[in-house]
């Protein structure tokens, strides 16, 4: 029974921390660790667990999630080959370039740390030009690139 409220505890732990975005992006830019690693810890304090047991627990969760969104994705483009908005290619296309970014992220992200809040400003629109110049090659309207998910649909692109 006292798992069950921990694990309920972490759970809405996690979704709160998701939903408000509490954590300060100066502090965690000056870290080489997750935000969460200071949220682990203090939970595996609070309620004598594990930290290695949490840790374990959160990285399940954050696996889920990612499994869930890209199931999303494939679900969403599908959609959009079977309403004729993009083609089966463009469709692979998209999903390989999602793919890409996904690493490219991953090992950017040591390198974004050491940077100055304007320097990843610039860095974020190169990235975004490249994103568009890519688009526009593949005859992928932007619409399609963005924004992908069960709560929100295809939208226009932000500006930057």
């Amino acid at each position: 029974m006292k798992h069950k409220l921990v694990l309920s505890f972490l759970g809405l732990t996690i979704l709160g921390v998701a939903a408000l975005g509490t954590f300060d992006k100066q502090v965690w830019a000056k870290t080489t660790n997750s935000p969460m690693t200071s949220l682990i810890t203090e939970i595996s304090q609070k309620f004598g667990l594990n930290q290695a047991d949490v840790q374990s627990v959160f990285d399940e969760h954050r696996n889920q999630m990612h499994e869930r969104m890209q199931v999303e994705l494939l679900e969403r483009l599908s959609e959009l080959v079977n309403e004729g908005k993009i083609t089966e290619t463009q469709k692979q296309l998209l999903l390989d370039k999602h793919k890409e970014m996904v690493v490219q992220r991953e090992s950017d992200r040591q390198n974004w740390q050491t940077k100055t809040a304007e320097e990843r400003k610039a860095l974020m629109q190169t990235k975004h030009q490249e994103l568009v110049n890519w688009a526009e090659v593949n005859g992928i309207d932007l619409k399609y690139l963005f924004h992908f998910g069960p709560h929100h649909g295809p939208k226009d692109v932000p500006e930057l």
